[in-house]
């Protein structure tokens, strides 16, 4: 199955303690999706994504086994409610190929915390990414600090 990472996951050894079978296969852009960082309060703010035209977000596609989907699921909390899991159709060397991704479901916009802005830093320079993606996204925090996230995904 494939993965689309976009947020922390793009580190690769944050990928390898998570999912040690992983094997990436590559990276393209989601376009007119825009990268946020929400939670349920300032520095407990985690990436999910919105709609927003014109907008792109970078994403590492990764294979996993079945093990992996286990683990990368209580990571993500997908059993307590934290983030819900969806299949997507994405574009990648000239082709659609379906894989699934991880959407936060409830929140606000806050600031990450300093780890975690370090892992996604640290995620988008493994990958070889722009960091515009990250400072638009937390540019949206700072500006609507608190309020909901009305482009959801």
């Amino acid at each position: 199955m494939y993965y689309f990472a976009y947020g922390s996951n793009h580190g690769l050894d944050q990928m390898k303690h998570r999912c040690p079978d992983a094997k990436k296969v590559g990276n393209t852009i989601l376009k007119d999706v825009q990268l946020i960082f929400i939670g349920e309060k300032q520095h407990e703010a985690y990436a999910s994504l919105a709609m927003k035209e014109g907008a792109e977000t970078p994403i590492t596609i990764y294979e996993l086994t079945e093990k992996d989907i286990e683990s990368l699921d209580r990571y993500e909390g997908v059993h307590q409610g934290r983030y819900r899991k969806e299949s997507w159709r994405v574009r990648f060397e000239g082709q659609r190929i379906e894989g699934m991704i991880y959407l936060k479901t409830s929140g606000v916009y806050h600031i990450p915390s300093e780890e975690y802005m370090n892992r996604m830093v640290k995620g988008y320079k493994d990958q070889g990414f722009d960091l515009k993606t990250i400072y638009l996204a937390l540019d949206l925090s700072e500006k609507f600090e608190g309020q909901p996230c009305l482009q959801k995904i």
